[in-house]
């Protein structure tokens, strides 16, 4: 299931949460990159250029996207 940034932060809420970070990420499926093209893996600079590539199409296209990530911390 894909939750939207409104429904984790209610979910965090609901445990007594606040999210300060949230974003979709994995527009580039990187299992299968690795299978088709094993020499990517191996090079830093290419992973970096990727890993770059995902960051700007997961903002251009989020609803693409297949992962997101949060951070989540307890209000003091």
């Amino acid at each position: 299931k894909k939750f939207t940034q409104k429904a984790v932060e209610s979910l965090a809420a609901e445990a007594g949460l606040k999210v300060v970070a949230y974003q979709r990420y994995n527009l580039l499926p990187r299992n299968l990159t690795r299978r088709l093209l094993p020499w990517v893996a191996t090079s830093n600079w290419l992973c970096l250029a990727l890993d770059r590539l995902d960051v700007f199409l997961g903002k251009c296209f989020p609803w693409f996207c297949n992962q997101i990530y949060f951070c989540a911390e307890k209000p003091v």
